[in-house]
């Protein structure tokens, strides 16, 4: 299978002290970020485009969960390394795929070593694509600046871990004249039975207490859950935690 070698350039709040290679990744300084080449197998330039992309998204998204801070990064160019095999040719294509996520490293290798592990551990985890999306939840959590998109981003990704428990203790919603089962997995139950399953009982009891100023924040545009705001994120990295422990 054809081997292709990736660049991304990397621009924000971060300066690498010195060139290192991590895991695969060769990191460079630059003068407004860093830039991240890499090596990937694929079948051909696209399907090397795409896998590059995931692998930068993913990195990028766990950065962001270990750091915290602004960055844009893009893959700027793949290229196909040259084979074995006489006559081979050099293919390179431009892309540009750009994104937003969130660092701050002052550090030198040592500083972007707990990313690289969490990717490794996702990369691993029974649950991987829910753990990828739920990482770019909190990403674009992070990114954004208006608190009521914050707190839409970080709920959402709550909801996204918690429908992947498969447990028979989630309540029930009912009907309060009949008794007929009309939800047998409602969102807000399953989130509860989640963190109870997860030994977060307390966070189970602070998630109804507020679930309500939840549907008046989406459903009205209602500010009072934002107070939460801080308390929903606290929440949110404990579960991805926990998940990954």
């Amino acid at each position: 299978m054809p081997v292709y070698q990736t660049q991304v350039e990397v621009k924000g709040d971060v300066r690498l002290a010195e060139e290192f290679i991590l895991d695969g990744y060769q990191f460079s300084p630059r003068p407004e970020g860093f830039s991240l080449v890499f090596s990937i197998d694929a079948a051909s330039n696209e399907a090397a485009k795409k896998y590059s992309d995931a692998k930068v998204q993913l990195l990028m998204d766990c950065i962001t969960f270990a750091k915290g801070q602004s960055l844009q990064y893009h893959i700027s160019q793949v290229t196909e390394m040259p084979g074995k095999k006489p006559g081979s040719q050099v293919v390179t294509a431009q892309v540009f795929i750009t994104a937003t996520a969130h660092v701050v490293l002052t550090e030198g290798k040592a500083g972007i070593v707990p990313a690289v592990e969490l990717a490794k551990q996702v990369l691993s985890h029974d649950k991987a694509e829910v753990l990828g999306r739920v990482l770019r939840w909190h990403a674009r959590g992070t990114t954004d600046t208006d608190s009521l998109d914050k707190f839409v981003d970080y709920w959402i990704a709550m909801e996204v871990l918690a429908d992947s428990y498969e447990g028979d203790d989630v309540e029930a919603y009912v009907c309060p004249k009949c008794n007929h089962v009309l939800n047998p997995r409602p969102v807000n139950g399953v989130l509860r039975a989640y963190l109870r399953f997860l030994g977060m009982k307390e966070a189970a009891d602070r998630v109804s207490d507020f679930s309500y100023e939840r549907a008046k924040l989406f459903h009205e545009a209602s500010p009072k859950a934002l107070e939460h705001l801080p308390e929903v994120l606290g929440i949110l990295k404990a579960c991805i935690q926990k998940e990954l422990a």
